[in-house]
């Protein structure tokens, strides 16, 4: 079973995570997952740090899918703390193109975000070091401030939705799927009112005005990246 002691420098890191990037991202409306997206072909080689987020109460062999994660190094992946609250084992899936292949890596530590409580969506984040290094090809390089104040204006960046979770049709099928969506503030200011944060949280989505639904995310989404594109590039 994994530690949660109170690491001072994962602790600091995960702090600072939450101006540069977004954890969980909010969607205006339930949606059915990611939802409306398209398949990712060959996830392990295009996008090797996206990786999905498995927990089991005994071990390994009984482990089931739960959140989606962010590798940002060898050793730190960042994922949403309401995501590894229960207590057991927690591992990270490598080398996979669907939840079915690829190895388990267990986690070792994780460390929430110091202000983060179950009782709020606030500070949902969490840092999580791997028992081994990992690894992979590439690591997920977090957004600098700039980029991200560039989401609320006129023009933002291409912003695309990616993560492990349930489509549409509410079934994991296995498959990292992708949706481009786009900045969602004043609707969500509309739905939630004083619980939406724009100060502390991004919304995004993609209306559908055939369905009157939004593309977006989902249950097994959560701990997924918002990942902006630059010149065609995360």
């Amino acid at each position: 079973m994994m530690n949660r002691p109170g690491l001072r420098a994962l602790r600091r890191l995960a702090a600072a995570l939450l101006v540069v990037c977004a954890a969980v991202v909010t969607v205006p409306v339930p949606a059915g997952a990611v939802t409306y997206g398209t398949v990712v072909a060959y996830p392990s080689r295009t996008i090797p740090w996206l990786l999905p987020l498995f927990y089991s109460r005994t071990g390994a062999d009984d482990a089931s899918f739960v959140c989606s994660t962010s590798a940002l190094s060898p050793r730190e992946v960042l994922t949403a703390a309401h995501c590894v609250q229960q207590r057991g084992f927690y591992y990270v899936l490598v080398g996979a193109d669907t939840l079915s292949g690829g190895h388990l890596v267990p986690i070792e530590v994780i460390t929430d975000h110091s202000r983060y409580t179950s009782r709020s969506v606030m500070n949902d984040a969490a840092i999580m070091r791997p028992l081994f290094p990992l690894g992979l090809r590439a690591y997920a390089r977090l957004a600098p401030p700039e980029l991200i104040q560039r989401i609320s204006t006129p023009s933002p960046p291409t912003l695309k939705l990616v993560a492990w979770g349930r489509n549409q049709n509410r079934r994991v099928n296995g498959y990292l799927h992708s949706a481009l969506v786009r900045p969602q503030g004043k609707t969500a200011r509309a739905a939630f009112g004083r619980y939406f944060r724009p100060d502390l949280m991004l919304a995004a989505g993609r209306y559908l005005p055939r369905l009157g639904i939004y593309a977006g995310a989902c249950h097994g989404d959560s701990g997924g990246p918002l990942v902006a594109m630059r010149k065609g590039t995360p």
